[in-house]
C-alpha cells in the first residue's frame, strides 16, 4: 500500500447532496465501514431544505460540510468539493451509493501504477441488475 509521510488523507470522498437527508446516513455509514485507507469525507450541500446540513453536523461531525446557498448542479458541487479536498485520490459518490466491499484494492491499483488515472467498480442497482464501469 502507498506509504504516507504526513497526516493528509489518501482518499477524499466527495458527495454532492441536494435534499438527500433520507439516504445520506446509509451512504456515509457504508463509507466508514468499507474504506479502510486514510480518508476524509466532504459533502457539498446544494442548498437543501430538508435538514441535511443540520443532520450531517449532528450525526457525522467528522464529515466536512460545504453548505452552498443554492443548487448549482452536480458538476459544480463536485468541483467545489474537489477544491477543498486534501487527499491524493478523489472518490466521487452519489448520495444513494452503498459501498459493499473495501475499496482499498482500487486505491492500491492507482498507487501501484502512475499511468492509471481512473479506476471503476461494478455497480449493483436496487433491482439486482449490475454494470461494470
Amino acid at each position: 500500500m502507498h506509504e504516507r509521510d504526513d497526516d493528509r488523507p489518501l482518499v477524499s470522498v466527495l458527495i454532492v447532496n441536494f435534499n438527500g437527508r433520507h439516504i445520506l446516513e446509509a451512504c456515509l455509514r457504508s463509507v466508514s465501514r468499507r474504506l479502510s485507507v486514510p480518508h476524509e469525507v466532504i459533502v457539498c450541500d446544494n442548498g437543501s431544505v430538508d435538514g441535511s446540513v443540520g443532520f450531517l453536523h449532528a450525526a457525522f461531525p467528522s464529515v466536512r460540510v460545504i453548505a452552498r446557498p443554492q443548487n448549482e448542479g452536480f458538476s459544480v458541487g463536485n468541483n467545489v468539493a474537489a477544491a477543498a479536498a486534501r487527499g491524493e485520490y478523489l472518490l466521487l459518490l452519489n448520495t444513494d451509493t452503498i459501498l459493499e466491499d473495501d475499496l482499498a484494492p482500487l486505491v492500491e491499483m492507482l498507487a501501484a501504477d502512475p499511468s492509471v488515472g481512473v479506476v471503476g467498480c461494478r455497480l449493483t442497482y436496487a433491482n439486482g441488475a449490475s454494470a461494470s464501469l
